[in-house]
């Protein structure tokens, strides 16, 4: 039996298309959101048809069930779907065909109408899959159990909003917040280059991408991967592996200081 990783599915949920830029609108609300992109009318106008939604939820169900197998097992790391009524969250989990699906509570499930429909519902769970331990949580952790002995932290929540930091990268603003500070000082010091602030960045960069974390929701997306694919152990781990060499020089350097 396989393991597999997904969050944030959000079934049913017309907002968080739009919200979240997923690739189903129709061209009549592409058009609406050029409108709204011009400032034109805003976006509490745009209303997201019944289809739309429909192809969502029909395009993530059939990427879940391409993937993962029957007896295979599927851990959704929060919020399944947007209705929370009991009859609605059993209509989603049937049209999935693992037996085996587990769901670590998101804000927008409900614990008392989903605790009969999984194999099991946790708040977060620590697992240990072939001694590999995967801590799951619906929010980001900056700690958790195990973290110092190479435990991974598997979450969604934020939408792919912590890309950049998992990945080794600086956020559009925080990049404009260190810009403007190093720029001020080296001003203030009587020097004006572009290329020392460029250098300096270049070093906060290299303190994100460390921590063995990742956003395993359908909006961190993978090139050549359909939408709602969930994430299979092969590739946390391939992921997780490009950050070890990171991961065990920070840890040996804590150890120094």
């Amino acid at each position: 039996m396989s393991w597999f990783f997904t969050a944030d599915t959000h079934f049913g949920h017309g907002n968080i298309i739009k919200y979240c830029k997923r690739p189903f609108l129709n061209k009549e609300e592409l058009d609406f959101c050029d409108l709204i992109k011009r400032g034109i009318v805003p976006h509490t106008e745009l209303k997201i048809s019944k289809e739309t939604i429909e192809l969502m939820d029909e395009t993530i169900i059939q990427n879940i069930n391409y993937s993962v197998g029957k007896d295979d097992n599927l851990v959704i790391i929060g919020d399944f779907c947007h209705n929370g009524k009991k009859e609605k969250i059993k209509e989603y989990r049937n049209n999935i065909k693992c037996k085996n699906v587990y769901l670590i509570l998101g804000n927008h499930d409900d614990r008392k109408n989903s605790i009969d429909v999984f194999k099991s519902v946790y708040e977060n769970y620590l697992f240990n899959i072939d001694g590999q331990s995967i801590f799951t949580s619906h929010y980001p952790a900056r700690s958790w159990d195990k973290a110092s002995k190479g435990s991974w932290m598997l979450y969604g929540h934020v939408h792919n909003a912590y890309y950049e930091e998992d990945n080794g990268r600086i956020s559009s603003y925080h990049s404009r917040i260190f810009n403007d500070g190093f720029a001020s000082v080296l001003e203030r010091h009587g020097i004006k280059n572009k290329l020392i602030i460029n250098d300096l960045l270049a070093v906060c960069a290299s303190v994100n991408g460390i921590d063995l974390t990742l956003d395993v929701g359908v909006d961190n997306i993978r090139e050549g991967v359909g939408f709602g694919t969930p994430w299979s152990m092969k590739d946390i781990r391939d992921y997780m592996a490009n950050k070890m060499t990171m991961w065990l020089a920070r840890k040996t350097m804590s150890k120094l200081i």
